[in-house]
C-alpha cells in the first residue's frame, strides 16, 4: 500500500513539473530575437557614419566646443588657429567664408575655412579626432572642388628679357591619415640657365604636351558660404563699404563733377584684421585711378586713415 501511495505522488510531481514547463514563458528564445531587432534598429536610427560624425565635429569646433589638433600648435581651440601669411588667430581676421568639400574623395569632407588675405585654414576628421593645417595663398589658390590647385613658386628676375619668371603648377591635396599631403599634377620649373622644364605628374613633357594637358584641367572652383560662430563678431565687407561711402559722401556709380568719371568703392587686400577700402575713378568699367584708401577695424567699424600714397592704378 505505502508503494502504491509512493508511486502516486511520485507521479503527481513529474506531472506537476511538465505542466510548469509547458506554461512557462521561453524567455531565452525572447531575449535573444528581441535583442536581434535591438541591434537592427539602433543602427538604422541611432547610428551615425564617420561621415556624419565628421560634420558633427567641425560644428563643434566652430562653436568652440572642442578642441582641434593644428600641425605646427597642437592641441587648441579653432579661434586661436593662425593664418600663415599675417600670423593673425582666426579670431581676429576677417573670414570671406567657408566651405564643407570632400577633398580627397574619400567620403569624408574637410571643412576650408578663407581669410580675406586668401589664406586658407583646412579642418580634416580622422580616427574622431579635427586636424587642422594652415596654408599660404601663395602656396594654395584657386582651389577647385576635386581637390586640385594651382601654385606658383619663387620667382627669378631676368635682366635678359626684362621679365620674372616663376615656378608654376597645380598639385592635388591628399591626406594619410592624420597628415596632409600634395601630389603634383603639372609644374613647369626653371633651372640655373633659366630654361623650362615641364612635368605631368614625375613625367618630363614638352611644352605642347603640357598646354595640351592643361586644357583638361577644367574643375569648377570651391565657392564659399558665410561663416559664423559664437565668438566671432565681425562686420561684413558690405558694412565697411557702406561706412567708407558715408566717409566720404559717395556711393559707387557716383559720377565726379570735374571729370565727369564714375567713382568706385574697392575693397583692397590688407595685411592685418582691418577692411581696406579705395576710392577710385571707374572708367567703362574698369577701375584705373586711386584717389584715396582708408581701413575700416573689421570688429569696431572705426575709421583709420594711413599714409597710403595714390598709386594710380586703383
Amino acid at each position: 500500500m505505502k508503494k502504491y501511495i509512493t508511486f502516486l505522488l511520485c507521479l503527481i510531481m513529474l506531472l506537476s513539473l511538465f505542466s510548469c514547463e509547458l506554461n512557462e514563458p521561453h524567455d531565452d528564445l525572447s531575449i535573444n530575437e528581441n535583442s536581434g531587432s535591438s541591434d537592427f534598429n539602433d543602427n538604422s536610427t541611432n547610428g551615425i557614419s564617420e561621415a556624419d560624425k565628421a560634420m558633427e565635429m567641425y560644428e563643434a569646433a566652430i562653436n568652440d566646443e572642442i578642441c582641434v589638433i593644428d600641425e605646427h600648435l597642437g592641441e587648441i581651440k579653432l579661434k586661436a588657429c593662425r593664418f600663415p601669411n599675417n600670423n593673425l588667430k582666426l579670431e581676429d581676421s576677417i573670414v570671406r567664408g567657408k566651405a564643407i568639400l570632400d577633398l580627397d574623395q574619400d567620403g569624408i569632407s574637410e571643412c576650408i575655412i578663407e581669410a580675406y588675405s586668401h589664406d586658407s585654414i583646412v579642418l580634416h576628421y580622422y580616427d574622431g579626432k579635427v586636424y587642422s593645417f594652415a596654408l599660404k595663398f601663395e602656396d594654395f589658390n584657386n582651389l577647385k572642388i576635386d581637390g586640385s590647385f594651382l601654385w606658383t613658386g619663387p620667382c627669378t628676375y631676368s635682366d635678359k628679357e626684362n621679365s620674372f619668371i616663376l615656378d608654376r603648377g597645380a598639385k592635388k591635396l591628399m591626406f594619410e591619415g592624420s597628415k596632409i599631403k600634395f601630389d603634383d599634377i603639372f609644374k613647369t620649373v626653371y633651372d640655373d640657365n633659366q630654361t623650362a622644364k615641364h612635368y605631368i605628374g614625375n613625367k618630363s613633357v614638352t611644352y605642347d604636351e603640357i598646354t595640351e594637358y592643361k586644357k583638361e584641367f577644367t574643375a569648377d572652383f570651391v565657392e564659399y558660404t558665410p561663416f559664423d560662430a559664437p565668438w566671432y563678431k565681425v562686420i561684413t565687407e558690405e558694412e565697411a563699404i557702406r561706412i567708407a561711402s558715408e566717409y566720404w559722401n559717395i556711393k559707387s556709380g557716383d559720377v565726379g563733377e570735374a571729370t565727369g568719371y564714375r567713382f568706385a568703392l574697392l575693397p583692397k587686400h590688407s595685411e592685418n584684421s582691418n577692411y581696406c577700402i579705395a576710392l577710385a575713378w571707374l572708367v567703362e568699367g574698369t577701375h584705373y585711378s586711386t584717389l584715396e584708401m582708408i581701413e575700416i577695424d573689421a570688429f569696431t567699424g572705426e575709421i583709420i586713415v594711413p599714409t597710403y600714397e595714390p598709386d594710380g592704378k586703383g
